[in-house]
C-alpha cells in the first residue's frame, strides 16, 4: 500500500492534528479518513497552568536528544483483573502542546482534551476523532480494552525504569551512547474501579551518532502532493547513514552506505533552522544491480546541497529542495 501522509485540521482552536500511515515505519501511523465525535473536538491535551512533574514527563517540552514530546509504549491493559498485552506494538504518542494520539490497534485516535493536575489525568467526555481503518480480528480485545480504561478520572503513578533506546553508535560515541543508557519513565494508569493502562517512554533518538537505516522514498513535489513509498525491492535494510558533529561543533561528516556504494563526506548541520549542508561526497563505484542503482541515484539526489531535515523522536525525514527525500529510522 502506498503510504500517504494526512492532515485534519481541527476547528474551535486552530490545532492541527496531523496522522501519518504506516505504523511500522512511523511512531504512530494510521491510514483511512478521519471523523470527530463531539461539538468542538479540539485534539488538544494535558491542559491547565500547573507545571506539574507529571505534565513534565508526558509532554516533555523541553526536550531530550533534541526531540520535544514523548513516544510511550503501550505495554499492557487489565480490565476486571484481565491483563491484555498487544498484538504487534501499540504507540501513545504526546506532543509537546499536550496532544494525545494513541494506536492500541491499526488504526490513529487523537484524543480531545485531557487535563492534568497533580497526579490525574482527566480524559474527559470529548471522544475526539480517530482514522476508520478495519484493523485485524486479533487486535481487537486489546484496542476494546484500551478505549474502555483510557477514560474519565485516572490516577497516573510514575517511576523510573531502564532506558528503551534503539540507536546504535560507535565507539567515538560513546559518551552519547552512555547518555541513552539514562533511566526512562514508567507510568501507570489506573482507574477509580482498578483497572490500568501501563506506558513505558520509549528514548527519542539524537540527530547525531545514530545509525538511521533507509526504509522509505519521499517524493513531495506539486504534482504528486506529499506521499512516501516504499524502497526498491531487495533493497530494504541495505542503506543507512550517520551524521556526527566536529570536535569544534561547527562541521561534521556523514558515512554510510547507499545500498550498494559506501560513501563519505563533510556537513554543516543547523539543529537551529533544521538543515543540513552536504558537501561533495566520496563513494566507491562498485557497480550494482538495477534496484540499489535507483536508490543510489535517490541518495545522490537528496544527500547534495544543503537540505532540510525533520526528526520526530524515532524518525528521521531527508527533503531536499527538488522535493525528493527520504525517511530512514535507528538500525535494529
Amino acid at each position: 500500500m502506498t503510504k500517504q501522509q494526512q492532515t485534519s485540521t481541527v476547528t474551535g482552536t486552530g490545532v492541527a492534528a496531523t496522522a501519518v500511515t504506516a505504523l511500522a515505519l512511523l511512531l504512530l501511523s494510521a491510514c483511512g479518513t478521519e471523523s470527530g465525535s463531539g461539538s468542538g473536538a479540539d485534539a488538544r491535551s494535558v491542559s491547565g497552568t500547573d507545571d506539574t512533574s507529571l505534565t513534565e514527563t508526558l509532554r516533555n517540552a523541553k526536550g531530550l536528544n533534541g526531540v520535544k514530546g514523548t513516544v510511550w509504549d503501550i505495554d499492557s491493559v487489565t480490565v476486571d483483573g484481565k491483563k491484555t498485552t498487544p498484538v504487534d506494538g501499540a504507540r501513545m504518542r504526546v506532543d509537546p502542546d499536550g496532544t494525545f494520539r494513541s494506536s492500541p490497534d491499526c488504526n490513529l485516535r487523537t484524543a480531545g482534551e485531557v487535563t492534568v493536575k497533580g497526579d490525574t489525568l482527566d480524559v474527559g467526555d470529548d471522544q475526539g476523532m480517530s482514522t476508520l481503518m478495519q484493523c485485524p480480528d486479533e487486535e481487537r480485545p486489546f484496542a476494546d480494552a484500551f478505549d474502555k480504561v483510557f477514560s474519565g478520572k485516572l490516577t497516573a503513578r510514575t517511576e523510573a525504569v531502564p532506558g528503551r533506546s534503539g540507536a546504535t553508535r560507535d565507539a567515538e560515541d560513546a559518551e552519547d551512547a552512555e547518555d541513552a543508557k539514562t533511566d526512562t519513565k514508567r507510568v501507570t494508569l489506573t482507574a477509580p474501579g482498578g483497572d490500568e493502562i501501563v506506558l513505558t517512554r520509549q528514548t527519542p533518538q539524537p540527530l547525531v551518532g545514530t545509525v538511521w537505516t533507509v526504509d522509505e522514498v519521499v517524493d513531495s513535489v506539486i504534482e504528486h502532493g506529499d506521499t512516501e513509498g516504499s524502497l526498491p525491492a531487495g533493497t530494504e535494510g541495505k542503506a543507512s547513514l550517520t551524521l556526527r558533529k566536529g570536535a569544534d561543533g561547527a562541521g561534521g561528516t556523514v558515512e554510510g552506505s547507499d545500498g550498494c556504494n559506501t560513501f563519505r563526506g563533510p556537513v554543516k548541520i543547523s539543529e537551529a533552522t533544521n538543515k543540513i549542508t552536504f558537501g561533495p561526497l566520496r563513494t566507491t563505484r562498485k557497480a550494482c544491480p538495477k534496484p540499489e542503482m535507483a536508490l543510489q541515484e535517490r541518495f545522490e539526489k537528496v544527500l547534495k546541497g544543503e537540505i532540510e531535515y525533520e526528526l520526530s523522536h524515532n524518525r528521521l525525514k531527508l527533503l531536499a529542495g527538488n522535493g525528493l527525500g527520504m525517511g530512514a529510522g535507528p538500525a535494529a
